[in-house]
């Protein structure tokens, strides 16, 4: 699916899933790092900034899936 946004193209077959709600929703990461979530049932895409992303990825995919994506981070 593709979709405009503010000026901007998002396509969920050239982006990268992230994470996937089944059935629910997928967020995504395009070539250029900019962040959205998609329906795969619904024609719809929310853009969402890397903050927004790595809060839910910290919330709902495994340390080291945060890690793959974000890069190492430092121990509390």
């Amino acid at each position: 699916m593709k979709a405009i946004v503010s000026d901007k193209l998002y396509d969920t077959k050239t982006s990268e899933v992230i994470f996937e709600q089944q059935p629910y929703e997928i967020l995504y990461r395009t070539e250029k790092g900019n962040w959205f979530w998609s329906h795969p049932f619904q024609p719809f895409v929310e853009p969402i900034n890397e903050e927004q992303a790595k809060g839910i990825i910290s919330r709902y995919c495994p340390v080291e899936r945060y890690i793959e994506v974000f890069g190492e981070v430092e121990e509390a």
